[in-house]
């Protein structure tokens, strides 16, 4: 069996109660749907439990590096997403960059922090 973290083995057990040796009714009381939304408070000490006796599982630290690289690529393809609108509404004429030449010193819009009037 490959190597489970506390969350995925917990989820596991409130899935499939019947490998717990439980009654039918402390079975149906454990029994939860297939992806949990989340976590409650009453879980808590139980994963905490399940780290404990698992201990230290490379399972966890892909997981953690996993959901970070799909952050990261979500973050990426936004990035690139709205890159890509500002250059078609600016090569449609809708928006325009200030010449930053225009106001030495000056920051974008919103800043006057060291704002230079134009020359004449």
């Amino acid at each position: 069996m490959a190597e489970l973290t506390p969350e995925q083995l917990l989820a596991l057990l409130y899935t499939e109660p019947r490998r717990l040796d439980l009654t039918e009714d402390e079975r149906a009381a454990l029994a939860r749907p297939a992806s949990p939304v989340a976590w409650t408070a009453a879980d808590v000490p139980l994963l905490d439990e399940l780290a404990e006796l698992l201990g230290d599982t490379d399972a966890a630290e892909r997981a953690g590096g996993q959901r970070r690289a799909e952050q990261e690529a979500e973050r990426a393809e936004a990035i690139q997403y709205a890159t890509q609108v500002v250059d078609d509404l600016r090569q449609a004429g809708a928006i325009a960059r200030p010449d930053v030449g225009v106001r030495r010193g000056a920051g974008w819009p919103g800043r006057h922090d060291k704002y230079v009037d134009p020359p004449d």
